[in-house]
């Protein structure tokens, strides 16, 4: 990996991290991001790797080798436009995404309950979940909105506003139970 300065000032976490697991989006291995981070002062990174969940018992388990960084186990999941049971030509398929992350033992278990099921009831083009589950599964985790291409900024692109704002307030709602406490 290329050298990179340290950051003067307060410490960083970077909570949306593909490793290799992502296929054709990265190319560090889960041990690498952790010594990136700890090369930069960080004190946690988080992997939330494309669709499934498959490199996060090894980012944990190598955590265990990189001290003074605190893993985040996470996931980058498909929103379904309907419900995950739908596979429509030209209207699923193409759906924006949010970022999971497990703030705790419950949610972790709810986040691979969401992968799980994203693949196995919600496969189509890739795996996706619907308002259904993240609603049924939201307990302990923290909701992330994503980057432009995430399920917010491609409807605030496609469709405007309005309806952008529509699915933050519900994306606000699944992550209510979190801000509770």
């Amino acid at each position: 990996m290329p050298k990179t300065k340290k950051p003067a000032g307060e410490p960083f976490v970077n909570l949306h991290t593909h490793s290799f697991y992502s296929i054709l989006e990265a190319t560090a291995s889960p041990l690498q991001i952790l010594e990136k981070a700890k090369s930069l002062d960080c004190p946690a990174v988080a992997l939330a790797d494309t669709g499934m969940g498959h490199g996060l018992v090894e980012f944990f388990e190598k955590s265990e080798q990189v001290e003074g960084v605190k893993p985040i186990l996470g996931a980058e999941i498909f929103v379904a436009k309907d419900s995950r049971f739908e596979r429509r030509a030209g209207v699923d398929g193409h759906e924006g995404y949010l970022v999971l992350l497990a703030g705790n033992e419950t949610g972790y278990k709810n986040l691979i309950r969401i992968l799980s099921l994203a693949a196995l009831e919600g496969f189509y083009y890739r795996p996706r979940a619907d308002w259904e589950l993240l609603e049924k599964y939201r307990d302990g985790l923290i909701v992330l909105t994503g980057a432009t291409g995430g399920l917010i900024g491609k409807m605030l692109h496609e469709f405007g506003e309005k309806k952008a704002e529509a699915i933050f307030k519900k994306t606000q709602e699944t992550d209510k139970t979190n801000r509770e406490d």
